[in-house]
């Protein structure tokens, strides 16, 4: 993912966890429109910035992203990268690479979701082609066909484990 969508995924996980968008002073509108000017200054082009109570979504130059709220798998992503851990709290697609990025959290701590997503992978036929483990940081690293699959397992700001998982055209 290149640095400006990293921003940009940045910037709207910290307009739904501090509720930035809900507007309801003249400071919070003031607030959620520096907001849109930041991210249309990243995105090098116009945004389409729907933010609603604790959620946000985001569509700009072949970037689409949900993110809080109610997210749901964006349309088209791989049925071979399991997904069905837990509950999802950010979604993602790129057009340009045809990619996708989704963020679950788990109940599972970060050694179970690891060890587990290493195993599924295996299993649905995906070459492991690099592992990492740092403390409660692991990444697992596959291959399949002209696809990579990342996923990348952290604790959370709360109990809860974050899985982030990538999938792009290599």
């Amino acid at each position: 993912m290149n640095n400006k969508i990293k921003i940009v995924s940045m910037i709207l996980l910290g307009l739904v966890l501090t509720g930035a968008g809900c507007a309801r002073t003249p400071s919070e509108y003031a607030a959620r429109k520096a907001a849109e000017k930041l991210l249309e200054g990243n995105a090098g082009g116009n945004v389409n910035l729907d933010i609603q109570d604790k959620s946000v979504k985001y569509k700009a130059n072949g970037v689409e992203m949900v993110a809080g709220g109610d997210v749901k798998l964006p349309s088209g992503f791989p049925t071979d990268v399991y997904t069905n851990i837990g509950k999802f709290v950010s979604a993602s697609s790129f057009t340009a690479n045809q990619g996708f990025q989704v963020s679950i959290e788990t109940s599972k701590s970060t050694a179970e979701a690891y060890q587990f997503y290493q195993d599924k992978l295996k299993a649905d036929g995906w070459s492991i082609t690099g592992t990492m483990s740092f403390g409660e940081l692991s990444t697992v690293t596959a291959e399949k066909d002209t696809r990579i699959v990342t996923v990348m397992v952290s604790r959370g700001d709360t109990t809860a484990t974050l899985i982030t998982i990538t999938v792009s055209k290599k």
